[in-house]
């Protein structure tokens, strides 16, 4: 498995993704709760990212390939 560096999206900023696979790995933190991590290409560099519930639910409807904006919104 490839190394990849983890990304953390900050409110309000905005990326162009390309999705490496369609399915997340997925897990149990050490805390026992659920993860879902994707990988995914800025430009031509790879990156990992462990999405939050919304984020998840979105890009599980796309396959390996898609190019997407991702937008980080803050929690109201």
């Amino acid at each position: 498995m490839a190394k990849r560096d983890l990304i953390v999206f900050q409110d309000g900023e905005q990326q162009e993704i390309e999705l490496i696979f369609d399915t997340p790995l997925t897990g149990n933190n050490r805390n026992g709760e659920p993860y879902n991590l994707y990988a995914f290409k800025i430009g031509s560099v790879e990156f990992g990212c462990f999405a939050e519930d919304e984020l998840h639910e979105e890009l599980v409807q796309y396959e390996t390939g898609a190019i997407l904006t991702v937008t980080k919104m803050g929690k109201s």
